[in-house]
């Protein structure tokens, strides 16, 4: 299936997923994760976000 995105006319990327969307999302977010969990194992204490 081919999945092509459009540019809404506020300069957004809607991408169409052919899975439900909360497992669509995470395929779609696969990559970026895995880079984001990877930066977090070597993040300081002192920049971490407390809540």
């Amino acid at each position: 299936m081919l999945n092509r995105s459009f540019i809404s006319k506020n300069n957004i990327e809607l991408v169409p997923l052919t899975e439900k969307y909360v497992k669509g999302f995470k395929l779609f977010i696969k990559d970026y994760e895995k880079e984001h969990n990877e930066r977090m194992k070597t993040e300081k204490p002192e920049q971490k976000k407390t809540c």
